[in-house]
């Protein structure tokens, strides 16, 4: 394919045919059988041998299909030189990209926030979770509540009353039922998150404090007793 790319310039009429009818035969294949050369196909033919309108619109149909159930047709579109395709596939599809009110987003909204607002998908799905109990898998579920947590956290500016319910999103986070591997670094973050929310909970006992501390005092204080210090905060 590579190969054939290369040369294009010195025969390209002869090298389009063969891209054409090559792509015209792996269309008309079983591709579960031949999935291997498909996806080498569409990481590299030339997009312009798609003139055709029925061979495109043939061609455009089947990648909706295969994007929905086979990563490999994904990466392969992100492999290519261009993203013309690849965004000709997502704004043809029909299903519309998803927000994260109900667990992970599909990968066409994860690609359209990709291209479209050149914005990485980890922290976007994190900012707009709204329910993490629906994600099953419980290392994506922790991951998922470090990105939440910590992006509430990012501003140390805002007073702690601006702070959102830490937790909420703690009592989602299970350390038990974790891939072994990341256990450890699981147990180290609750550990350290659940402090932060035994800091803030017994803040809330001072009202007028609590809507004065900001978070900074929190995080980059060297203590908690200096922290009672600084504020002349009364423990009895």
């Amino acid at each position: 394919m590579q190969i054939l790319y290369a040369s294009r310039e010195r025969c390209k009429l002869q090298i389009s045919r063969v891209f054409t009818e090559v792509l015209q035969i792996l269309l008309k294949e079983n591709l579960n059988e031949n999935g291997g050369q498909f996806i080498n196909f569409i990481a590299n033919f030339p997009l312009n041998i798609l003139d055709g309108p029925t061979l495109r619109l043939k061609l455009i149909k089947t990648l909706i299909a295969e994007v929905r159930s086979s990563d490999d047709v994904c990466l392969a579109l992100l492999a290519r030189h261009d993203s013309n395709l690849l965004v000709e596939v997502l704004e043809q599809s029909q299903q519309h990209y998803q927000n994260c009110s109900n667990g992970v987003p599909n990968k066409e909204f994860i690609l359209h926030q990709a291209l479209r607002n050149k914005l990485h998908f980890a922290p976007l799905i994190a900012k707009q979770l709204k329910n993490a109990s629906n994600v099953k898998n419980r290392g994506l579920r922790n991951n998922l509540l470090i990105l939440k947590i910590a992006d509430e956290l990012s501003n140390t500016k805002q007073t702690l009353s601006e702070l959102g319910n830490i937790n909420k999103w703690l009592s989602e986070y299970t350390v038990d039922g974790t891939p072994l591997h990341l256990k450890e670094i699981h147990k180290f973050f609750y550990a350290d998150f659940q402090r932060i929310a035994i800091i803030l909970d017994f803040l809330k006992r001072y009202t007028d404090l609590y809507k004065t501390i900001t978070l900074d005092a929190i995080l980059n204080g060297r203590s908690v007793l200096k922290l009672l210090y600084d504020y002349d905060i009364d423990t009895k």
